[in-house]
């Protein structure tokens, strides 16, 4: 399992890198501190292999992406929260290219803090660019969690 965690202070920015390497799957940890609690967002990607610090697809291809969320190192309770993750070409525009809701969650899991999102191969039928995504947990409206950006690259497939 390839670790990869990206950490911040609520106030310093300050970015920090673990990497921890094994090469049957990936994930991508993003890690939050938030008034002495710190959350923290793994990322995995099924049927991934390699050492990765983004998500890498490529054109029409289905991928699942299984989110565990944590809490000062315990696993979140996600049964009623709110998700919704997002893939946009600028962080500034206005429309989604991959827009999943709480609806598109598998939350068979979210009593113990994991949750499944399945990206279709028409999500993924884009543009061959970079793009960026975020996951947003709420907790409730009161707590309210944002990933880090996720570098989302859709590569150019070989079938059309």
């Amino acid at each position: 399992m390839s670790l990869i965690t990206r950490g911040f202070g609520a106030a310093s920015g300050e970015v920090k890198a673990i990497t921890n390497i094994d090469l049957e799957l990936a994930s991508q940890s993003y890690v939050f501190e938030i008034t002495n609690t710190t959350i923290a967002i793994a990322i995995e990607i099924t049927d991934d292999g390699g050492i990765i610090d983004m998500i890498s697809i490529k054109q029409g291809e289905a991928k699942t992406l299984t989110f565990t969320i944590t809490e000062d190192g315990a696993s979140l309770d996600l049964s009623k929260a709110t998700l919704s993750f997002a893939v946009k070409e600028q962080k500034t525009d206005t429309e989604y290219i991959i827009e999943k809701t709480l609806g598109n969650f598998d939350i068979s899991g979210a009593s113990s803090g994991k949750v499944s999102i399945t990206l279709s191969s028409s999500d993924t039928a884009v543009a061959p660019e970079s793009y960026v995504a975020e996951l947003r947990v709420e907790i409730d409206p009161s707590n309210i969690y944002k990933s880090d950006d996720i570098d989302f690259i859709v590569e150019e497939s070989v079938f059309n």
